[in-house]
């Protein structure tokens, strides 16, 4: 989901299954901090990471193990490999 549309739209919360280090915006997204007079009604919505983390993780395990090449499989080979890594905090 891009963070910014959700943002232009309203959504008031937001809950993800695993971090996306190469284009997620969530670290970017945290340490924003608004000007509420330039932009009054622009709002960060309430960031819920690690929903159904492991599941996640084994299907794109699953896909990468379907296929071989390009660049969905490099990119879901870099989210797969987050289950080989320590758990960011949630919130």
């Amino acid at each position: 989901m891009c963070l910014g549309a959700a943002m232009s739209f309203g959504v008031g919360e937001i809950h993800y299954a695993l971090e996306s280090p190469g284009d997620g915006a969530v670290a970017l997204a945290r340490g924003w901090r608004r000007d509420e007079q330039a932009l009054p009604s622009y709002r960060l919505p309430r960031i819920h990471g690690g929903t159904l983390r492991r599941e996640s993780i084994a299907l794109f395990n699953k896909y990468v193990a379907r296929h071989s090449s390009g660049g969905a499989w490099e990119w879901a080979r870099t989210i797969a490999a987050l289950g080989d890594v320590a758990r960011p905090p949630r919130g």
